[in-house]
């Protein structure tokens, strides 16, 4: 994270200098670091070994072996992070506003950007800018951003909720721009501007913060943050290079070697041969040819193929190592044996744990979005309300029948309403519960029926509201039947 000086207050007519010999400057150190890690993401890794001797042959071989080892990495954690909600405390139905403008940014997709980012990087960004829907009312502009496009400084990296200034990097590189908590200003690239001094005209956004939110992926006391990528080169390095070994090997020597000696006739000058063309005889044996000589003296053999066991038992536990390191179960990258149910259960463990961390950090900042969002908007309720929250689709690796028969049993056995375990479903989005809710409310069963259990009867509504009929004692006998007084006297 970047950590330089910082003025509290930037006049229209410093910004240039100020963007151009601080804030540019650290931008492209930090973009040259990140740019490393994303050449390990897209499997165009620098060699573990460049031997300036090298073959163009083993150059080529050295080539298959580099594997895009921690993109899979990324890729394995960032498919299991889709946000399919946002809702206040308690409440069933995702928050309107906010939700809308979720969808409006389509956000459903963009998210994905943010994570993988953040995963890759160690930390992402969104902005959020006032604009106008569609039916003329306000609505935020979110955009998401990799910290190879834009760069968030901070006065405390570690608490701050907002950047102090940031610096986006403008489509089509046709500039940059410059926010601060009220205007933000729209720049050349300081390399192509010539009056580095002159006043700028500022453009005021009017959000009272430098509306730019951060996600990080693991952030110390200290404000640095680290990525998915940067701790996973070395157990990726010894992958490629074992790797390397093994196709060496099976290039060269994955087959018998056929010998032959005391075959001398093709070395004389009796037979018309000229030394070239002794040498191309030689050379014309093809891999199911019979070596056969009359001369008693000639003897053949086969030196064995190089054992390739080894190697790839070595592959294998380089792999499981990666695998460990990265938390992330084995069978993600390969291994894949037939296992119960219970020891699924128990491999996944590491990365479950994993992903409720990465789903903690993410959150605060998706909810921090929606609250500028709803300040912008002018919602104050909305960007007031720090309860609300979004939530995660279940990704979980579970077989749809024992999910369904496990919520059954939390329904049947321990009273949880059923409705409540909808969003609990593997695979079911929360619109999708939104929607079975609808069609449960509209589809004309009686409120008794609906809120009826096997074991309770009759209970209340979620509004207090007693669905029961109150129990009345059976009326005492009151004698043989067309000789009770009671009835006689009421006739």
């Amino acid at each position: 994270m970047a950590i330089v000086e910082l003025p509290t207050q930037i006049s229209p007519y410093d910004v240039k200098e100020f963007v151009s010999e601080v804030v540019y400057p650290e931008f492209t150190r930090v973009k040259h670091e990140l740019d490393r890690i994303r050449l390990w993401v897209e499997g165009r890794q620098p060699y573990y070994l460049a031997l300036p001797q090298m073959s163009s042959e083993k150059r080529g071989l050295q080539e298959l072996a580099r594997t895009p080892w921690l993109g899979l990495a990324v890729n394995t954690m960032a498919q299991c992070l889709f946000v399919d909600g946002y809702r206040a405390e308690g409440a069933i139905d995702n928050s309107s506003g906010p939700w809308r403008t979720w969808n409006a940014n389509k956000f459903r997709s963009r998210q994905i950007g943010i994570h993988r980012a953040a995963l890759t990087y160690g930390y992402s960004y969104a902005r959020a800018l006032p604009g106008t829907a569609l039916d003329g009312s306000n609505q935020a502009v979110l955009r998401a951003f990799s910290p190879r496009r834009a760069l968030c400084l901070y006065e405390d990296p570690t608490v701050d909720d907002y950047p102090l200034y940031a610096l986006e990097v403008l489509p089509n590189n046709r500039g940059v721009r410059f926010y601060d908590s009220n205007v933000y200003y729209e720049l050349p690239f300081p390399y192509e501007d010539a009056n580095p001094k002159s006043s700028v005209t500022p453009v005021e956004h009017g959000v009272g913060q430098v509306p730019w939110v951060r996600y990080v992926n693991q952030i110390d006391l200290d404000g640095y943050c680290m990525g998915e990528v940067e701790y996973l080169v070395n157990p990726a390095s010894k992958i490629d290079k074992t790797d390397f070994d093994l196709i060496l090997a099976q290039h060269y020597n994955s087959w018998k070697v056929r010998w032959a000696t005391g075959i001398d006739d093709l070395d004389s000058n009796e037979d018309g041969f000229t030394p070239e063309e002794a040498e191309r005889a030689k050379m014309i044996l093809k891999q199911d040819d019979m070596l056969v000589h009359g001369n008693a003296n000639a003897k053949f053999g086969t030196l064995d193929e190089t054992d390739l066991t080894g190697l790839i038992a070595a592959h294998d536990s380089n792999v499981e190592s990666f695998a460990a390191n990265a938390q992330l179960p084995a069978y993600a990258f390969g291994h894949l044996s037939n296992l119960s149910a219970d020891t699924l259960a128990a491999a996944n463990w590491s990365m479950t744990q994993k992903l409720y961390e990465r789903q903690m950090t993410f959150s605060d900042a998706h909810n921090q979005l929606m609250r500028l969002a709803c300040h912008i908007e002018g919602d104050a309720a909305g960007a007031a309300d720090f309860t609300a929250s979004v939530s995660w689709q279940d990704t979980s690796v579970r077989s749809l029948a024992a999910a369904v028969d496990a919520l059954g049993k939390a329904a049947s056995q321990l009273g949880v309403p059923k409705q409540a375990l909808w969003s609990k479903i593997p695979g079911v989005t929360q619109s999708e519960v939104e929607a079975w809710m609808g069609h449960w409310k509209d589809d004309g069963v009686p409120k008794e029926l609906r809120y009826w259990t096997a074991a309770n009867g009759p209970g209340f509504s979620p509004d207090g509201e007693f669905l029961g009929k109150p129990k009345v004692p059976p009326a005492a006998p009151g004698g043989v039947p067309g000789n009770d007084p009671v009835a006689k006297a009421a006739a």
